[in-house]
């Protein structure tokens, strides 16, 4: 992509050979890429009745789209506790009302991509054209994708760091309302997993409501810790294993929570 954003630039300022150094690069680096990937030979026969084969077709597949980023962006809504009175309003904390967990990843289209700069590099006795092929290169061959993964764990995960963050600013209230909340998502993990996971789950269920029942006692925000820890390396274990979304892209995502693709 530098060298694609190179020429473009080179040929936008009229420099006609700094251009053409920078699409050589570029395309020197595509066949590098290529050569690393995989290919596929895909074998299409066809028979008659007689067992007699009458069509074959092979061909080498090889997967274009290739990712240069991806990334993982955590979002969380919240609302204020407020305890509204005659004169004033005093908010008693913050409570979670939704977490999600976004994957994003930036493809390059290998092959599109190749093909435009192979007909810049032909073009450059006519800058407008080949600035047209390198732009179109720059926009059509780079896919922005996102998912966006709901799963009861990423919800207990964020409740529990609400809780110890109001803990610590001394609004128990919502600490307790953002254990609670916790405890209600927990209990749908529980729902979506085995035996063995089950049992930890509810556990730690019972451990967060004990907890709310004594969360001004000493030692509460080392409990509330160990809790976020717990629940923290269940997500990381579930995200790596691959899951396919909605939206049919692949990603490392919780094998429980029900996905949407966008």
């Amino acid at each position: 992509m530098a060298h694609l954003n190179g020429a473009t630039e080179k040929l936008a300022d009229q420099d006609r050979e700094g251009a053409r150094t920078e699409i050589q690069k570029a395309r020197t680096l595509v066949r590098v890429v290529r050569d690393m990937l995989p290919v596929t030979e895909v074998v299409t026969a066809v028979k008659d009745s007689s067992g007699n084969e009458v069509y074959r077709d092979v061909r080498r597949v090889q997967d274009d789209m290739i990712p240069i980023f991806q990334g993982l962006v955590e979002m969380e809504v919240v609302r204020p506790i407020v305890d509204a009175r005659k004169e004033q309003a005093a908010v008693r904390g913050v409570e979670l009302t939704d977490a999600d967990l976004i994957y994003t990843s930036v493809l390059v289209d290998l092959s599109y991509v190749e093909r435009k700069l192979a007909r810049a590099e032909a073009l450059l006795d006519e800058p407008v054209a080949a600035l047209a092929q390198l732009v179109l290169a720059q926009t059509n061959g780079i896919h922005f994708r996102s998912d966006e993964i709901d799963d009861p764990l990423v919800e207990a995960q964020s409740a529990l760091r609400l809780a110890e963050r109001n803990l610590a600013d001394g609004r128990i209230e919502g600490a307790r309302r953002n254990l609670a909340r916790a405890r209600v998502h927990l209990e749908t993990y529980r729902g979506l997993v085995g035996q063995a996971r089950a049992e930890e789950v509810a556990e730690l269920e019972r451990q967060v409501t004990d907890l709310a029942a004594k969360i001004e006692e000493p030692g509460a925000t080392e409990r509330l810790r160990s809790y976020w820890h717990r629940v923290t390396g269940w997500l990381r274990r579930e995200s790596g294993e691959a899951h396919t979304t909605t939206s049919g892209a692949q990603g490392a995502v919780p094998e429980t929570g029900p996905s949407k693709g966008s």
